[in-house]
């Protein structure tokens, strides 16, 4: 039976074929969208039908603390794929990632399944000489749709 309380969001896991297994400090952009298109016949009655139009879905951003190669590798992968030196063409460079949600018990509560998955962006904090915060690094997911299980 499943449980009525609440999920918190701060219990999750990413897994991706080309990464495996990593750890991160924060996802957003878990969103989907579908345009609403209206319409009206000339003939038909005086309302306007809503249709479905285009789904769309936004850029996905993992943040964590600077750690291991796996990230850039991959995004290096897809991105001399695209300049052509790779010689695989760019649909071997996608992957299926899922972001998995854990109750408190540890259990399976939801998963975020990106489909055709490919890092479009890296970014890292900046450099400060005077600071002794953590060295965020964050990885851009494009992907072409969103499953929600």
């Amino acid at each position: 039976m499943a449980s009525s309380r609440p999920v918190s969001g701060y219990k999750f896991s990413v897994t991706c074929d080309k990464l495996g297994s990593a750890g991160f400090a924060k996802v957003s952009g878990l969103e989907s969208e579908t345009e609403v298109v209206e319409y009206r016949e000339g003939s038909g009655p005086l309302t306007v039908q809503k249709l479905r139009g285009l789904e769309s879905h936004p850029i996905v951003v993992l943040e964590k603390g600077v750690a291991g190669p796996e990230l850039i590798s991959w995004y290096k992968m897809v991105s001399d794929a695209a300049s052509g030196f790779s010689g695989k063409p760019h649909g071997q460079m996608t992957s299926t990632v899922e972001i998995k949600l854990s109750d408190r018990e540890g259990g399976s509560s939801t998963t975020f399944t990106l489909q055709n998955a490919w890092p479009c962006k890296v970014t890292y904090d900046d450099l400060d000489a005077t600071s002794s915060d953590v060295l965020v690094h964050r990885l851009e997911i494009c992907h072409e749709g969103i499953a929600f299980n």
